[in-house]
């Protein structure tokens, strides 16, 4: 039996990624905790994209 498993976009260069190594970035409005949307990113593209002072509190894995 095939698996077929989820491929979502990156939300910054609008390429699709397999669901698995996808980063999940969660954006909502500090005025409005209720609603929220969740996007989807290379790990390669999320590194480009934040600024160096930022830290990152989490590992994130290599793209594959």
């Amino acid at each position: 039996m095939n698996i077929i498993e989820p491929i979502v976009t990156c939300c910054f260069c609008g390429q699709s990624l397999l669901f698995k190594n996808a980063v999940l970035i969660s954006v909502s409005l500090s005025s409005n905790i209720e609603e929220a949307q969740g996007l989807y990113a290379h790990k390669s593209c999320l590194d480009k994209v934040l600024h160096e002072s930022i830290p990152r509190l989490i590992t994130l894995p290599d793209d594959e």
